[in-house]
């Protein structure tokens, strides 16, 4: 019962950790480009 319980929860926290994980890539992208961008510039 706890098991069959704890199954049906797991594809929402999945689908959190996904999304949480693909925010931060996103930010971290970002961060990346506006780092090389100032780099590039101040060449």
């Amino acid at each position: 019962m706890e098991f069959h319980w704890y199954w049906r929860r797991l594809p929402k926290f999945w689908y959190i950790d996904i999304s949480i994980f693909r925010s931060v890539q996103t930010l971290c992208t970002l961060v990346l480009m506006v780092r090389m961008w100032t780099i590039f510039n101040r060449h």
